[in-house]
């Protein structure tokens, strides 16, 4: 498939409509678990980083075969191409049982590391347990759409994903009110929704796949296998530690956060739930650019990948402006879906200021950094990244802690590593190195 063929809003808008979708679960889940109760609803916010793992690293992880599949579409070397799909699906898999299996061992520890207390760790050790099993459904699910995004079949990912999510809202309040004569299941219930949701997206997913569009895995792809390693690794990597690094630099923020008490922890968990619209666009602008510009690599098109990154960009950045001063436009009644509280409506208003800024170069951040990857150049933006997540810790504690600026100088802190990071990203796309980058052609020296 030729990349001219692909149009980067007609890629996009259905990737924005299934991150909407999906950011929209976690923005109810939360408000249900505020209507059981507004503690434990904070209590599962600060473990937010934790559920990253499946809301983050294993979508990016699914990239890496976006990546690989779309350079040897555009290089014309078809023969690679179900080979990539199939080792994404297995990598994707194997990562997902990895994560269950530590959440079902340390279920009941993880609420802990972040500074919890033992009786607000129940909530979270409850939710925990139960939720579990979705590492894998999301794993395999997010490796097939993964294969459908890259064979431009975006449309398939965005019924699917609107499907499941709503689903999981009505099972939401089916299992908290108690609906059709179910006992009230609390928290649980919750947790419960999201599993029997995942399934039936993984269960359309493989239908779509396997039945609609006739992809079928053969003895021979599976012996391809070792050849497709070397640009797997090159790209997966570098991509796999950025992810994994602000996972875990996440964890150490919400330890933080969970030191400032519960009006700080309350704050910081609704207002991240207020940029789901934002990262949803990014995110989705950034998976169409990432097939695109994955093609225009492998064929050399240089000039079109040019263009197609500054469209993204452009958009990205201006729709994260728009959304923040929305955001700061009703705070009011959009925060009056999580809490009454006046000390925390405030707190929030302050951390809705701080996003203006941030916002915009986050964009700049996840556009980029996706952009660089789909060429090849996956560990500068990997190195950087990690860099600076790392180098603002100190800062943060200081400012925030020490200093006591509380939560507010924590998020200044992690605003300025997002305008620097993103920044320097610009500047190494624009000196133009990855254009030498490709990996096919990594691959083609190789087996030279």
């Amino acid at each position: 498939m030729s990349p001219h063929q692909f149009n980067l809003y007609r890629l996009a808008w259905p990737v924005f409509v299934s991150q909407v979708a999906g950011g929209l679960v976690g923005f109810v889940d939360i408000a249900f678990i505020s209507q059981i109760n507004e503690e434990a609803a904070g209590a599962v916010g600060i473990v937010t980083p934790y559920l990253l793992i499946a809301f983050v690293i294993l979508p990016i992880l699914s990239t890496v075969g976006i990546t690989v599949a779309a350079q040897y579409t555009g290089a014309g070397q078809k023969q690679f191409i179900s080979p990539s799909y199939l080792l994404n699906l297995l990598i994707c898999s194997l990562f997902g049982l990895l994560f269950f299996a530590l959440t079902v061992l340390f279920h009941q520890q993880i609420g802990l590391w972040f500074n919890l207390s033992h009786e607000v760790n129940r909530y979270v050790s409850d939710y925990l347990l139960v939720f579990a099993p979705a590492f894998v459904l999301l794993g395999v699910s997010f490796a097939y759409g993964a294969i459908l995004a890259v064979r431009g079949k975006t449309r398939w990912n965005m019924y699917i994903a609107v499907t499941s999510n709503v689903l999981n809202i009505f099972l939401d309040a089916v299992f908290v009110f108690g609906w059709f004569g179910i006992e009230p299941m609390g928290i649980k219930g919750v947790a419960l929704a999201s599993i029997i949701a995942f399934s039936v997206g993984l269960l359309l997913n493989f239908y779509v796949l396997h039945k609609l569009e006739g992809i079928r895995f053969s003895r021979d792809d599976f012996a391809k296998q070792r050849s497709l390693l070397r640009p797997f690794v090159s790209i997966g990597v570098p991509t796999m530690l950025e992810p994994f690094s602000y996972v875990f630099q996440q964890m150490v923020v919400m330890s933080l956060v969970a030191l400032l008490g519960a009006t700080a922890m309350a704050a910081n968990t609704f207002v991240l739930r207020l940029h789901f619209i934002e990262i949803a666009l990014g995110a989705s602008l950034a998976t169409a650019a990432q097939i695109m510009l994955g093609h225009f690599a492998g064929a050399r098109e240089h000039e079109q990948a040019e263009q197609t990154l500054y469209r993204a960009l452009k958009v990205s950045c201006c729709f994260a402006l728009f959304n923040m001063l929305l955001v700061l436009l009703f705070y009011r009644q959009v925060l009056g879906l999580f809490t009454s509280d006046p000390e925390v409506v405030a707190v929030s208003y302050q951390l809705i200021l701080i996003c203006l800024l941030m916002e915009p170069f986050r964009q700049l951040n996840i556009v980029l950094g996706r952009a660089l990857k789909a060429v090849g150049d996956a560990k500068f933006p990997a190195i950087i990244g990690m860099s600076f997540m790392w180098a603002m810790m100190p800062v943060a504690y200081l400012v925030g802690i020490e200093w006591q600026y509380g939560v507010l100088g924590l998020w200044w802190c992690f605003a300025m590593d997002e305008v620097i990071r993103g920044s320097i990203n610009l500047w190494r796309w624009r000196t133009g190195r990855w254009r030498d980058m490709a990996i096919v052609e990594q691959a083609q020296a190789s087996a030279a």
